[in-house]
């Protein structure tokens, strides 16, 4: 894909599709889950219906994301916070110890 140049709709569209096949077959918890289903699932017509059940929300979800109507909460940003749980963790399990 060719950030910033010219492109034609069909070209653009042609890399994402390539780029799709690309994120599912080198995804290893894409494969899982495609391994999964077919552990599950008993028949190929029912195993068809969900994957593309699957990939059809996957989109939607994945382009409402993309244009901004929804977000998901980001992780606090600070570096501390887990040194302050670990140091505050073991105070508690220290004031435990010496009752």
């Amino acid at each position: 894909m060719t950030l910033g140049g010219v492109t034609s709709g069909l070209q653009r569209g042609l890399s994402y599709v390539q780029l799709g096949f690309q994120h599912i077959l080198l995804g290893v918890d894409h494969l899982l889950f495609v391994l999964g289903l077919l552990l599950i699932v008993a028949n190929r017509w029912m195993l068809v219906k969900t994957i593309t059940s699957f990939t059809v929300a996957h989109s939607i979800t994945l382009a409402i994301a993309t244009l901004g109507y929804a977000s998901a909460p980001l992780p606090p940003s600070t570096p501390r916070s887990p040194c302050r749980f670990c140091s505050s963790a073991r105070r508690s399990s220290a004031s435990g110890a010496a009752r």
